[in-house]
């Protein structure tokens, strides 16, 4: 009996694992992981008497995010205090999360366009946000604009400062935000030109395919030869997508914008709404692939961009035992 409980055990360690190390993979994302950890446990510090800590991934999917989590807590003991949601407009998707997860996710229907957020607030401890936004984004921007629609890009940025204006209005006092998706160069920056070559024949073979598939506007762009110039928000699009090409993927990527916000628009975001921020990563997991498809002209001053960025904001800063300076004992 001993044996079998035994072997049962490792069998769910290694599942635990593997599900652990699935998630790593993903490179970028799984950044927000040990933010999440780091939340909870500094929760589970300063307020011994909370009973529950309510977590919410905005836009779920098929909840990997939220399963990933549930497993650490099984692991590190906290699972008990967790209570799992996830938001999500694409129903299929919920099905999906409901169907393949055997952890207890309260998932819900809501289109973050349209839907009231009223009934959620200062009721969260954590939320979390990994690469919905720019999808958020990318839907008010539309389709099929003549030119670089500036002014609805103007609107969509307005949009995502009163989403994150929601966002720390469902969070509880002590709560945190945690955000991961993509960054934008500054705007001063993208409407210079930039010249490049394309060094990957395969990339260049799809390369006319791409930029007449992106939906959003018409993409412009100049050839001399072997060297490609257009406008440098067109550049960062064609960059950061290119990957999908010939991919699953691709109908729904050639229709976004992954870089929507700079860091400076996520700043005064998160100002607005009342949310310090705690901690501002830069990450850019694809540039040797992008460096290996693609060569910038010398003599340039504008380079590959960062892809993505991961901010935390709370309300109020919560001291952890990590703290040296922190007043608590």
């Amino acid at each position: 009996m001993f044996e079998m409980k035994q072997l049962f055990k490792e069998f769910l360690d290694f599942y635990r694992n593997q599900l652990l190390i699935g998630f790593f993979k993903k490179r970028g994302k799984s950044l927000v992981i040990p933010h999440v950890v780091f939340a909870i446990e500094r929760l589970l510090e300063q307020y011994a008497e909370k009973k529950t800590i309510r977590i919410l991934d905005m836009g779920c999917g098929e909840g990997h995010l939220l399963r990933v989590i549930d497993q650490i807590g099984k692991i590190s003991g906290f699972s008990d205090k967790l209570e799992l949601y996830g938001f999500d407009f694409d129903r299929d998707m919920l099905e999906a999360a409901a169907e393949t997860n055997q952890v207890n996710i309260k998932l819900i229907e809501i289109d973050l366009r349209h839907d009231t957020l009223t009934q959620y607030y200062d009721f969260f401890d954590i939320v979390v946000e990994v690469n919905t936004f720019h999808e958020v984004f990318s839907s008010y921007v539309g389709e099929d604009n003549t030119d670089y629609p500036e002014t609805k890009i103007r609107f969509a940025k307005e949009r995502i400062n009163t989403l994150i204006g929601e966002v720390s209005k469902m969070l509880k006092q002590e709560g945190t935000f945690i955000l991961y998706d993509g960054l934008a160069p500054v705007e001063k920056t993208l409407r210079k030109p930039i010249s490049f070559q394309i060094i990957n024949p395969i990339l260049e073979h799809y390369f006319e395919k791409m930029i007449s598939e992106f939906s959003l506007w018409p993409i412009k762009c100049k050839k001399a030869k072997n060297t490609i110039t257009m406008a440098y928000y067109d550049f960062c699009w064609f960059i950061s997508t290119f990957k999908y090409l010939n991919t699953k993927l691709w109908p729904f990527e050639s229709g976004q914008i992954y870089q929507y916000c700079s860091e400076t628009d996520f700043a005064r975001a998160f100002h607005e709404a009342g949310l310090m921020r705690e901690s501002v990563m830069y990450i850019s997991n694809d540039l040797g692939l992008w460096k290996n498809n693609v060569k910038l002209e010398l003599g340039q001053n504008l380079d590959f961009p960062m892809k993505s960025i991961l901010v935390v904001g709370s309300k109020k800063y919560i001291p952890s035992k990590y703290d040296y300076f922190s007043s608590q004992k």
